[in-house]
């Protein structure tokens, strides 16, 4: 064979070569799917999709939203955890299905901790715990103080058993030494219309549902369930401030299938870092009643790994589980 021929040879297999890693670098070069574990219409569904066209515009390819509900979000986190980690398919997380639920449900299928990479936290919303206006209850203590001269004779509502709000309550009245009856709905609207109707004592709320209801006459507020106190909620005060060193919140993240090349969860990164700090998106979501939440990495992986510990003890503890 020819010098010129061997040489051609070799420059086609430079350039084959040279394609193939600018192929395999050229992310994303068709649409994501952004996978919501919630029907269409709530509020996770919303966040997602805010969060999906900003990374589209971004990006030049479309990031459809596929609502694939039930089982409390864990269907549609069990489906992206089985994915391709190949950054086309991704997951619009709750707390719920990534922290408490491998807790509580047998054959789970995937480990909310183990089973994804974490893009990035893109709201969070602390809990605050409510109680009727007309109730004698003026502080947490006043609560908390008749559930133990009481047992069992107080009672909360939450959005069903195995919830983020169900172990946070679970993990409150623990810290307190109180026995309630915990009583669940099917849905967070089901539990607030018993709390408004008088047929439980209290509830917890995210701060956007919480001050309508404040402002309104219609409930009062005697905790907020954070380290600090929340802007929104004036001067009231944390549980922990009242002696009671609880902290929970409600949060959504997008996740990817564990295996993910770690460049594409670089890129994922940084697109979800410019959206949330675009002023057109906040206030879109500040409109929806979300706060976006931009975390660094390494902070919201320590705080994944604090509730899913927390929720596990509390989860065993209490004996909670679902089939």
């Amino acid at each position: 064979m020819s010098i010129s021929k061997l040489r051609a040879i070799a420059l086609g297999a430079v350039a084959a070569l040279a394609a193939t890693v600018a192929f395999a670098e050229d992310y994303p070069s068709h649409p994501i799917t952004l996978v919501v574990p919630f029907q269409a219409g709530g509020p996770t569904d919303a966040a997602g999709r805010l969060i999906g066209d900003a990374i589209s515009s971004r990006i030049g390819q479309p990031v459809v939203v596929q609502n694939v509900a039930g089982a409390g979000s864990t269907i549609g986190a069990a489906r992206v955890a089985e994915a391709e980690p190949d950054g086309y398919t991704l997951l619009m997380a709750t707390s719920t299905a990534m922290v408490v639920a491998p807790h509580i449900y047998n054959n789970l299928g995937f480990d909310g901790y183990r089973s994804f990479d974490p893009i990035g936290l893109v709201t969070q919303a602390p809990f605050v715990l409510l109680v009727s206006s007309d109730s004698d209850y003026e502080t947490l203590g006043d609560l908390m103080d008749y559930g133990r001269a009481n047992p069992d004779a107080l009672n909360y509502a939450t959005p069903g058993v195995g919830t983020v709000q169900h172990l946070a309550m679970e993990m409150l009245i623990a810290k307190a030494d109180v026995k309630a009856v915990h009583i669940p709905f099917k849905g967070t609207s089901a539990a607030r219309t018993a709390f408004l109707g008088g047929e439980v004592d209290y509830m917890i709320e995210t701060p956007n549902a919480a001050v309508p209801l404040i402002d309104s006459g219609k409930a009062r507020a005697l905790a907020v369930l954070s380290a600090d106190r929340v802007d929104s909620l004036g001067d009231l005060p944390t549980a922990k401030e009242q002696g009671l060193d609880v902290e929970a919140r409600s949060w959504f993240a997008v996740m990817a299938p564990k295996g993910t090349p770690e460049d594409r969860i670089d890129t994922l990164r940084g697109l979800l870092d410019e959206a949330l700090a675009d002023d057109e998106v906040d206030a879109k979501m500040k409109a929806s009643g979300f706060v976006p939440s931009p975390t660094p990495t390494a902070e919201f992986e320590s705080m994944l790994e604090t509730e899913y510990n927390n929720f596990k003890t509390v989860v065993e503890s209490a004996g909670i589980t679902l089939q």
